[in-house]
């Protein structure tokens, strides 16, 4: 188990809301006896509620959600148990288990291999047999101020439940500032974060400083500094060596592909990329990520030293994106160079579409050509944080 001291202020809220009525089109919940049994609906984003048309729900039955697309899941305050494979070969990527949560059946979530992130409100929830075999790394969430036997216990029955150590247990701390020490402190546990370029521990990442302090070829003022900045703090990206980014080099194939592995990865909540067996080259769990998480398919050409062209960079940033926010509407009439003749056209309208890709002043994007690393820094970035894309001008 790798275990994570984090700075992240995140809140321990679960939602509250209006219970579901049976039938409901809408969120296609069915509940029988107190047990939800089945969910036809098409939500990416659900509140499993604990009633129903006046009716408690407790608990959540066997295969009830299995092979859904549902992503974010909460489970509502009321709900105790979750029934043998609920969950099973779903899409989803994070869950909110909660305070009322006591058991969890055996393979709820079996072979879910997109499952990233689950917030456990009650850290002494209990994971039965194989509840969590073929998933893949996961970032369990536990209140700051759990004991270390509880989180011990905790970590033993997840090895169990996963039948790996591919997790790591973070804390979730809940900042305030404060004025005579100039810091902000865990209401709950009295951690410290100091302050770092006036920044909040919201926005500090690895407490790593400025890609212009690190490398001498990056200029305070270039257009490109605070995305490298923020890649490099993300660890996304890396230098070429200790001191040099190298900005104006093109990022060859292996390059991009460890940079849309990086930012996925990142977007689910965790930087981390397992190590794959017989690794033999650097990129080797990269390339194994972005496989096993559709980034990369059978369509795509990997020769991992050679330059990488923008569409393929585009292919590949915009299976990154696990957000689906798109901040334009752009007719592929609209980027002159492109057209549906063009290699990885729909990836490349998709970047647009995003926010993450832009061109030039007459939006003409150049596909062929090949893409510096500092551009690549900056169309990541947009990729996985939507307050960086750029809206385009409509028609």
């Amino acid at each position: 188990m790798k275990r994570k001291l984090t700075a992240l202020a995140i809140s321990l809220m679960l939602l509250s809301q209006t219970a579901y009525c049976r039938p409901d089109p809408e969120t296609g919940f069915d509940v029988e006896n107190g047990t939800l049994i089945s969910y036809v609906g098409t939500d990416r984003m659900i509140l499993v509620p604990a009633e129903q048309n006046g009716e408690k729900v407790t608990d959540i039955g066997e295969k009830a959600m299995a092979e859904t697309i549902v992503e974010n899941i909460d489970i509502e305050s009321g709900i105790k148990n979750i029934g043998k494979l609920a969950f099973s070969k779903s899409t989803v990527y994070s869950v909110t288990l909660s305070d009322t949560l006591e058991n969890v059946g055996e393979g709820a979530f079996y072979d879910c291999p997109n499952l990233a992130n689950m917030t456990l409100v009650n850290p002494k929830v209990h994971f039965e047999k194989d509840a969590l075999k073929e998933t893949y790394y996961i970032v369990f969430w536990i209140d700051c101020k759990t004991s270390p036997e509880d989180e011990e216990t905790l970590a033993k029955n997840i090895y169990e439940a996963k039948g790996d150590d591919n997790f790591e247990i973070a804390y979730l701390h809940d900042y305030d500032f404060n004025d005579d020490i100039e810091a902000y402190v865990c209401k709950n546990c009295g951690n410290i974060q100091a302050i770092e370029d006036g920044r909040d521990p919201d926005e500090i990442m690895n407490g790593a400083p400025s890609a212009h302090e690190i490398f001498e070829d990056v200029e305070p003022n270039a257009w490109y500094a605070h995305y490298v900045d923020y890649a490099v703090q993300a660890g996304i990206i890396n230098g070429k060596s200790e001191t040099i980014f190298a900005p104006d080099d093109n990022i060859t194939v292996a390059e991009a592909v460890k940079l849309a592995a990086c930012a996925h990865a990142q977007s689910r909540g965790t930087a981390y990329i397992p190590e794959v067996k017989s690794e033999e080259n650097w990129y080797d769990k990269y390339l194994y990520y972005a496989t096993e998480n559709g980034i990369v398919g059978t369509d795509f050409d990997f020769e991992a030293s050679r330059p990488a062209t923008r569409a393929e960079v585009a292919y590949l940033f915009s299976g990154a994106d696990v957000s689906e926010y798109f901040l334009n509407e752009v007719p592929i009439t609209d980027i002159p160079d492109v057209d549906e003749n063009t290699l990885y056209h729909d990836k490349i309208l998709k970047m647009y579409d995003l926010g993450a890709a832009v061109g030039d002043e007459n939006m003409t994007f150049r596909p062929d050509d090949n893409i510096k690393r500092s551009e690549a820094a900056a169309m990541i970035i947009r990729v996985i944080d939507t307050s960086y894309r750029i809206e385009l001008p409509k028609g």
